[in-house]
């Protein structure tokens, strides 16, 4: 069998349900009437989903370290915004979003992991890459890469840039 993924799109159809998927439902509700289409019909597919080339993601990433360096050096003397309530508000609704994801991909991988084991979840090509996880994390990078604005606004030391959640889109393809 080949492990290899198509180089064209990511995502297989296979299925692992505990038969008890209700906030997936929620959120395909949620994803239909945003989107237009159930977010397990979403594929990534190279050249044609946002950051799935290689010349998009250097763009993406020179763009990303030179507001992150520009950025730090305009701040670096000035005063942190005061924006105490919108960032708490943001960082609120970023928290809630990423616990929701991670019951959604738990949602997902317990019956996986249950029916097939650790291995076959994490090593085979229709383990953790089914439909439903695509999507997950496909939106968990997009939910994780969305904060740099504020940690720049807020005048935050920014040690480590997200170089690894910026790229894993083409690690994809």
């Amino acid at each position: 069998m080949n492990s290899t993924p198509d180089s064209h799109l990511v995502g297989t159809s296979a299925s692992f349900s505990s038969g008890n998927q209700q906030i997936w439902s929620i959120f395909e509700q949620a994803y239909t009437s945003y989107k237009g289409y159930a977010p397990q019909d979403f594929r990534f597919l190279v050249g044609d989903t946002p950051m799935s080339t290689w010349p998009s993601m250097l763009s993406v990433l020179v763009a990303y370290y030179s507001i992150i360096l520009g950025g730090r050096e305009i701040m670096r003397n000035q005063k942190p915004v005061q924006l105490n309530f919108v960032f708490k508000v943001h960082n609120l609704a970023l928290s809630v979003l990423s616990g929701i994801l991670l019951v959604l991909m738990l949602e997902q991988l317990v019956p996986m992991i249950r029916d097939s084991g650790l291995f076959h979840s994490i090593c085979k090509r229709d383990g953790g890459w089914s439909d439903k996880l695509v999507v997950l994390y496909y939106v968990s990078w997009a939910l994780d890469s969305e904060n740099v604005d504020v940690i720049l606004i807020e005048n935050s030391s920014i040690t480590s840039p997200n170089t690894w959640s910026f790229s894993t889109p083409v690690s994809w393809s």
